[in-house]
């Protein structure tokens, strides 16, 4: 690649016209040779691997979960683990007429137990005799009475925890009418209204999520034969809807009309400002397109293209569910790792009459619990990484290995072998940087939340810098990502070390800047329709089986709730599967300008798809009177 462009760097003007790629990538990263990359980062990702593995297995050995999650009596004795208290491992309510009556109190005569206590019938020379015996740690409530006097005798179980929960069989008839009432008030309650009629209709949410998953495969395939068109259709709908809001406030700004506006804007010329507003927002979308149209066509064939990879290789679309269930594997066992280094600390009781507990950390056991929140950080950028290579690694193999007779072909395996072999380290590199944007958006956030409930945290200048603040680093994170998705790409097609690879990007961006942004806008567009599409019609068929689903509609009260859930569920369904088609964009474009690159050094090259080739000659007339006319 040439090096003259990087002594121009610091000149604002500079456009990237001599940078240039040479002759050796022209038949793609199939036939470039193969090295390691960033192998520093490599073995710092695996003594962090180590180290967390470490933190782990010491939380295991010299923490403490159960006494995390172990009950209190209402005086705030650790069951099971305070001095006396050790063979008394299970809560029991020990007066539970009175727990009934008031939510919020019914801590106040928890008793640790030895066991829970149950119902016996035993028998004895032909006679039967029930037995009820209950072996606890007396507390205050109390009074003078002993335990085997509670005031209503009651057996109970517990389901896999130290919590004794009663036996609805063995609850008199008023005290479950007590109970039922305390639930009823609780399910008349809007929210756990809103929790009933999501507990009632869990089939149906759990059955819309393999809904979402056959029509994200749908839209994938309908993708391929119409892209275009809707891509055409959806610019076409945005410049509409833009001019006819304009002209809906202007029509607000008729006098004679009456709207509910009315109580909150005194002068209605305010509707003819925004009308006028965006009608100037509408010429300078059409003018844009206008002045850029071979961009814009360019734009456009690069999504058909990426649709056609999509809808070819459907098998792609498994790669974001795997990495979504490792994710989840992985989730599990930090928590647990996490929870582990969390109870190595001090534990003590909270509040009397609660389940809460104080946790008193050592500066060391701070650090280590900081080091696994950090962790699962860059873990799951890693992740996010490798899986975005993987889609890359097809993406490039299958337009590079295009015929004159023979469409590109794609390899999952081979992107999964060049992630571990080569550019593991690379990955850990570009993670990292995530990650430590990741924590700081955090630790800002933390801050944000201490400042907002300090006094004078509502001030409105200081309200107005968190925002600033919290703006700023979302569009650094946004940046950072979009660097590292395209260095990625780079790392596919040469072989170099992250670095590199990013500055490469970046000078091919730069360079192709009008085309990158058309994709990019379109793209997002086009991702955000398709999402909306997957979302909306797996709600409209969660809506028709609630309905005419009897046992699931006679006990939802409103489906708004559940559909809503749907919504967000398919929503994210739709996102993992429209992101492989993102990246597919982002690196169809990429080897597109690298191939004009080394066509117009070597002439016209065999192994194009179809779909673009009819717009090389358009391309490369763009670029050469870009450079006689001197533009940007």
């Amino acid at each position: 690649m040439g090096s003259s462009y990087k002594s121009q760097l610091s000149n604002p003007a500079y456009d990237g016209a001599d940078y240039t790629y040479p002759p050796a990538y022209a038949n793609g990263p199939q036939s470039i040779p193969r090295r390691c990359t960033d192998l520093f980062f490599y073995a710092l990702f695996l003594l962090f691997s180590c180290a967390l593995c470490f933190c782990a297995f010491h939380g295991y050995k010299y923490g403490h979960p159960t006494k995390l999650f172990a009950p209190l009596d209402s005086e705030g004795n650790i069951c099971g683990f305070d001095q006396g208290y050790e063979e008394y491992r299970y809560m029991y309510v020990w007066d539970i007429k009175e727990a009934v009556q008031d939510a919020w109190s019914i801590f106040d005569s928890a008793v640790c137990v030895r066991e829970c206590p149950k119902r016996v019938t035993e028998g004895v020379n032909g006679t039967s005799k029930e037995v009820f015996d209950i072996d606890c740690k007396k507390t205050k409530y109390f009074g003078q009475k002993e335990c085997a006097e509670a005031p209503l005798k009651y057996s109970s179980i517990s389901f896999y925890s130290y919590y004794c929960f009663p036996d609805a069989r063995d609850i008199p008839t008023d005290v479950f009418t007590n109970v039922t009432q305390a639930m009823s008030k609780i399910v008349e309650d809007s929210a756990g209204r809103q929790a009933a009629d999501v507990a009632a209709s869990w089939k149906v949410i759990v059955l819309s999520a393999f809904i979402a998953l056959l029509i994200s495969v749908i839209y994938s395939f309908f993708l391929k034969k119409f892209a275009k068109v809707l891509t055409f259709v959806s610019l076409v709908l945005i410049f509409i809807s833009l001019v006819a809001m304009g002209q809906y406030f202007f029509y607000l700004s008729n006098p004679d009309v009456t709207t509910d506006f009315d109580a909150y804007i005194s002068d209605k010329k305010h509707f003819q400002y925004v009308a006028f507003g965006l009608w100037g927002l509408s010429c300078l979308y059409l003018l844009i397109f206008s002045c850029q149209w071979k961009s814009l066509q360019i734009a456009l064939t690069v999504l058909e293209s990426a649709s056609d990879f999509v809808g070819s290789n459907l098998r792609l679309l498994l790669v974001p569910l795997i990495a979504f269930v490792f994710h989840l594997a992985f989730l599990v066992a930090w928590i647990a790792g996490t929870v582990m280094v969390v109870s190595i600390g001090e534990i003590d009781n909270g509040p009397p009459g609660t389940q809460y507990k104080v946790i008193r950390w050592d500066q060391g056991t701070r650090y280590m619990a900081y080091f696994m929140g950090f962790g699962g950080l860059w873990v799951n950028a890693m992740v996010i990484a490798c899986t975005q290579f993987v889609i890359i690694v097809a993406c490039t193999t299958w337009y590079f290995t295009h015929q004159s007779d023979a469409k590109g072909s794609s390899s999952i395996l081979q992107g999964l072998w060049w992630v571990f072999r080569y550019h593991l380290g690379s990955f850990a590199f570009g993670s990292l940087i995530v990650a430590i944007v990741w924590a700081i958006r955090i630790i800002f956030e933390v801050i944000a939340g201490k400042t907002r409930g300090s006094p004078g945290g509502s001030n409105p200048v200081t309200t107005c810098l968190i925002c600033c603040l919290r703006c700023c680093i979302s569009c650094l994170d946004r940046v950072i990502r979009y660097i590292n998705r395209n260095a990625y790409i780079q790392i596919a097609l040469t072989s170099e070390s992250f670095c590199p690879s990013a500055l490469n990007a970046f000078m091919l961006i730069l360079k192709n800047a009008s085309k990158f942004a058309f994709l990019g806008g379109i793209g997002n567009v086009f991702a955000f329709l398709g999402k909306m599409c997957i979302a909306s019609i797996t709600t409209g068929i969660a809506f028709i089986l609630i309905k005419n689903w009897d046992i699931v509609d006679d006990h939802v009260e409103s489906p708004i709730t559940p559909l809503i859930l749907v919504f967000l569920l398919a929503y994210t369904i739709g996102s993992i599967f429209v992101s492989v088609f993102t990246i597919s964009a982002n690196a169809i474009m990429q080897c597109f300008l690298v191939d004009l690159e080394i066509s117009g050094e070597r002439g016209a090259l065999k192994n194009r798809p179809a779909t673009l080739e009819s717009y090389t000659y358009l391309a490369k007339k763009q670029e050469d009177g870009k450079h006689a006319n001197g533009l940007n």
